[in-house]
C-alpha cells in the first residue's frame, strides 16, 4: 500500500546523523511567500512524536504555536519596516530605529521570540540602568518593546507579551522645594519683583 503523502502541517519525524531525533512542522506563510517551520529535537523518536502530537493538537485547538527560527530582532526589523513606519513621522521613526538598533536588538535580538521571558526583559532594564541610562529613557525602551510585542501578538505569533508582564523603572519626580518666609520675602524685594 502506498503511503500517504503528509500535509504541510502534519510534521515529519526523521532521525540526524548524530543519533538525535527531529520533528519538523509547517506553521504556515509569511508575508513573502516562505514557510514559517517550527523544529522538535530530542534524544528519542519517542520523545519527539509526543511533542510533535502536543504542537499538532494545540494547532487544532487554534493555539499559538510559534517558530523558533523567528527571533526578537526578525520581528523588531519587521515591526519597524512594515508597521511603525507607516505610522509615525519621520522623526518618530528615526528614535524608535535608534531604540532597537542601539538597546533592545544588541540585548535581546537573538532570542527567539517564543521563548523571550519577562525575566529577560527585567534583566535587559536592569542592565541599561546599571549602565547609567536614565530611568526615562529606559521606561521609553520598555514601551517600545511592548508595542512590537503587541502587534507580534495581534500576528498570532506569541501567544502573550511578556514586556507587558514587567513593571517600568520608576521614574523620579522633580523636587518641589517652597520658600521658607525669609527666602519668599526676599524675593519680593527684589527690583522687578512682583511685590514692587
Amino acid at each position: 500500500m502506498a503511503r500517504r503523502k503528509r500535509g504541510n502541517s502534519e510534521g515529519s519525524v526523521y532521525k540526524m546523523q548524530d543519533g538525535r531525533w527531529r520533528a519538523q512542522i509547517s506553521l504556515g506563510k509569511k508575508p513573502d511567500g516562505t514557510r514559517f517551520r517550527k523544529v522538535i529535537s530530542a534524544q528519542t523518536r519517542h520523545e519527539v512524536r509526543d511533542q510533535l502530537a502536543k504542537t499538532l493538537h494545540d494547532l487544532q485547538l487554534g493555539l499559538t504555536v510559534v517558530s523558533e527560527k523567528q527571533t526578537v530582532a526578525m520581528f523588531l526589523n519587521h515591526w519597524l519596516g512594515q508597521v511603525v513606519k507607516a505610522r509615525v513621522r519621520t522623526k518618530t521613526f528615526r528614535t524608535y530605529s535608534d531604540f532597537v538598533k542601539n538597546h533592545i536588538a544588541p540585548a535581546l535580538g537573538e532570542t527567539p521570540i517564543g521563548k523571550l521571558s519577562p525575566q529577560h526583559v527585567r534583566e535587559f532594564l536592569n542592565q541599561k540602568l546599571g549602565a547609567g541610562l536614565s530611568p526615562r529613557s529606559v521606561k521609553h525602551l520598555l514601551v517600545t518593546l511592548r508595542g512590537a510585542l503587541a502587534v507580534a501578538v495581534k500576528d498570532d505569533q506569541i501567544p502573550r507579551s511578556v514586556a507587558a508582564l514587567v513593571d517600568p523603572p520608576r521614574v523620579p519626580k522633580p523636587e518641589v522645594r517652597a520658600f521658607n518666609p525669609d527666602q519668599a520675602g526676599a524675593l519680593f524685594r527684589r527690583p522687578g519683583s512682583l511685590g514692587r
